[in-house]
Order: structure tokens, then sequence, then C-alpha cells
């Protein structure tokens, strides 16, 4: 059965018409509000019914925005992020005289949105005139909706698209957390990568490189881990390497976002491992912490800004069709939390 607006104001104990109003990004509801809102109905895999209100707002820019959501069986791992990018773009809208239509994609659409059958009507009958994709698309999916339409992307990227882009910069971030390892006593600090097709972990795998280089450190390639996606027990493959590691004196890993951190220091746990007793463990994205672990000593970002930043980014653009593309990169911030033993006492 199709998610309805009734069953969304019910988990979030609103009314019926604060949800609606928040689907449709109207500036009167706060925009925490509208954020929560539009997250969990992206989570729920809610589908926004589109409806030409060109003669009421004939004096506005409609954009659309593509959210990914997760399959049933994974709704806990909703990046949380995107609840904040949802409440920057809702809030920089109204100023900018910008519309936003939402379009929750399930995951198994994700790669063929693009197609007759599937695209969405806000494209299919010219309702919006530019497009913001928020989550993972396959590059070939993300090259064929920018050819119907101008597309702004937020925290993804692919090299070969010539397209819009908002992004945090991981090259300071990630210079950032090698720094605050070393002033922490840490010398043999290894990156924990996941999908390898998202392009944050490629992006974040160059930073590293790039960032233990520049700090002077010894650069090792066997310090490179990624978890498996075709394996049923990547995380516990990799948890028994970086066991391993520690006996060869490796005491510090990056982790390239927190869920694949807590996940990882809830499998070490099971292996008799300890954070950051044993070993210490860092992330990105400043999440919230699960109840059984510590909380990550991780990278944030201006994550609503990014989110303003992109509808901004799509006015000019359609304003200015011919303009150059443009990658945009926030700058971020270290957030400390107890996941990272302190050995500087150690330290040569």
């Amino acid at each position: 059965m199709p998610v309805t607006q009734k069953e969304i104001a019910q988990q979030l104990n609103l009314s019926i018409a604060t949800v609606s109003r928040s689907l449709q990004s109207d500036p009167a509801i706060a925009p925490h509000t509208r954020g929560a809102v539009m997250q969990l109905a992206a989570s729920m895999g809610y589908r926004h019914r589109h409806k030409n209100r060109s003669n009421r707002l004939n004096n506005l820019v409609q954009i659309g925005v593509l959210v990914r959501t997760q399959d049933q069986a994974n709704q806990q791992d909703q990046n949380p992020t995107f609840s904040q990018f949802l409440s920057g773009m809702s809030e920089a809208a109204r100023p900018m005289k910008v519309s936003l239509s939402m379009e929750f994609v399930p995951q198994q659409l994700c790669d063929t949105i693009h197609l007759p059958e599937n695209l969405p009507l806000m494209i299919r009958e010219g309702i919006v005139k530019g497009l913001i994709l928020v989550g993972y698309f396959d590059p070939k999916t993300v090259a064929a909706l920018n050819e119907m339409i101008p597309c702004v992307r937020i925290a993804q990227h692919d090299p070969s698209a010539t397209m819009d882009c908002v992004d945090h910069d991981d090259m300071r971030s990630m210079l950032l957390l090698i720094e605050h390892f070393k002033s922490m006593g840490h010398r043999k600090i290894g990156l924990v990568r996941t999908g390898s097709h998202l392009s944050f972990n490629r992006s974040r795998t160059a930073a590293y490189v790039e960032a233990v280089m520049a700090s002077g450190m010894e650069w090792d390639s066997n310090l490179l881990l990624q978890i498996s996606d075709q394996q049923q027990d990547g995380e516990k493959v990799t948890a028994r390497q970086i066991k391993k590691h520690i006996k060869q004196g490796v005491t510090a890993w990056i982790c390239t976002n927190d869920d694949a951190g807590y996940r990882q220091m809830s499998t070490l746990r099971d292996l008799g491992v300890n954070v950051p007793d044993d070993v210490s463990l860092s992330g990105f994205d400043h999440n919230i912490a699960p109840a059984d672990c510590v909380k990550l000593t991780s990278i944030n970002a201006p994550f609503a800004d990014m989110g303003a930043v992109a509808v901004r980014v799509m006015r000019e653009k359609l304003d200015n069709p011919r303009r150059e593309p443009m990658r945009l990169m926030l700058g971020t911030w270290l957030e400390q939390g107890q996941s990272i033993k302190d050995l500087s006492h150690n330290a040569k």
C-alpha cells in the first residue's frame, strides 16, 4: 500500500496539514520541521503527487529534488544528513523565488529513473526547470537526466560529468583528522572505505593519501582497507584485518563515514577489541552514536548550507545557462568524541 501523509503525521505527532505544507516547502513551517517531514517521507518511500500550480505560482521558478531512499529492510541506514540538505533547500527557496517539488525515489528505481516508464511526472510534463539530486544515482542515470534538464548534485560527483556539484572539502577534512591523530601521539593511521562506487569514498581515499604525505608520515598501501559489498561478512573480514594490524603497531583508523565507523566499532568489540582502549577510530558526517558505542571523533559539515547553496547554484544556472559547470566545496570542522586514545605521552 502507498505511504500516506496521515502515516507520516502520526509518526511525527504532527497534523496532516503540517505534513502537506512541509512537503510543499511552505516557508511558514519551521525549517527543522520541514526537514524532519521530508526525511521521514524519504525513508518510508513516500511518492509525492505533483500538481501543476502554474496559475498560482507563475512568478516562481519550480525546481525538482530527487531523493534516493533505502529499501524497507535497510531504512535504519537512511542517511541522516539528507534532512539537513532538505531543510537548507527549503529555507533558501523563498527568498530566491523558488518552489521545490520533491520526488522520493525507491532504491530499486534509482538506476532506471531516467527511463520513460519511470520518469517522474514533474520532469515528463515540464513542471520543473531544474533538478537537484540527493543521494547516489548511477552515473549513466545522472548523465541521462542532465541531458533532459539542468542538474545539480549534492555530496556526489563524477569527474566525467559536466554538471554543477555542491560538496564539502574532503582534503581539508582528512588533514584535520590526520593532524589530530598525530597530536594524540598516533603515527600509523589507516583508512577503512565502504562502497567504491560512491564518489565520496574515492575522494576521501585520495585525500587520505595526500594528507598522509603532507603530514610527513610514511605512506603504506597496506593500510587501505575496503569493506566488501559482495561478502555477507565483509564487516567482520575488515575487523579481523584491523585486529591483525594492531599487532603490527597500527593504532588508528579513519572510516570514510560514521555509519561504517560504528559498525566497525561493534564488530571489533565482538572480536574482543575495544575502542579506544585497543584501537582508535574516527569517521565522517558527525552522526548520532548508537546506544552501545562511544561517540566517534568525526568531521562535521554545514549540510543545511549545502542544500541552500544547491538551490542558489541551480537558480544561477537557469538564469545563465551558458555558465561553465562548477564544483563548490564548503569548509568542514572536527568534532571530538571519545573514540581516540591519547598516546602523546608515548610519542617520541
